[in-house]
């Protein structure tokens, strides 16, 4: 055999062992880059099925894209959560600010009803006020959601301190 028939024998074995080796080496090294693009992905689609917004992202060391994009996403998602929890709250608190007006005017329309009250005017103006505080409620809602929407135009109104003072106090 001649040293060309060698040569060409070990490029005919060591070659298809580099191609095999470089394949894997790519494999890995793309594996490795990725891996915090896969953990971005993963924790957005956690938090889109559980619907829970306090999973957050493992930081990737350095400051490249893949940093940068998952800093982004925590912010996004701390906001996210912030604004969630607002909306809860005040869906609580709008609940229980309904609720008492119209609480006060099922039990005087049922007092009347079934004759418990002697001045059937006086528990008649008691639902009348509540129904008006029902509808200042409804209205303070109806605004915040057109401040909301940047709807909302502020018309400044003269107020009488001292019956502002006594309808409160009523």
């Amino acid at each position: 055999m001649t040293m060309i028939e060698n040569l060409l024998m070990m490029a005919g074995v060591a070659m298809p062992l580099f191609i095999l080796l470089s394949t894997l080496g790519g494999y890995w090294i793309a594996k490795k880059a990725f891996r915090p693009l896969e953990e971005i992905i993963a924790t957005a689609d956690s938090i889109n099925e559980a619907a829970d917004l306090s999973a957050r992202i493992e930081t990737p060391p350095g400051n490249n894209e893949f940093t940068r994009l998952a800093k982004t996403f925590d912010r996004m998602f701390e906001r996210l959560e912030a604004s969630f929890e607002a909306e809860k709250q005040f869906a609580s608190d709008a609940s229980h600010e309904l609720r008492t007006p119209l609480m006060s005017i099922s039990g005087y329309a049922q007092g009347i009803q079934r004759g418990v009250f002697d001045d059937v005017s006086q528990a008649a103006g008691v639902i009348l006020d509540e129904s008006r505080r029902l509808t200042e409620v409804v209205d303070g809602i109806l605004t915040l959601t057109r401040m909301d929407q940047l709807r909302y135009q502020v018309v400044p109104v003269e107020l009488k301190l001292n019956e502002f003072v006594e309808d409160q106090l009523e």
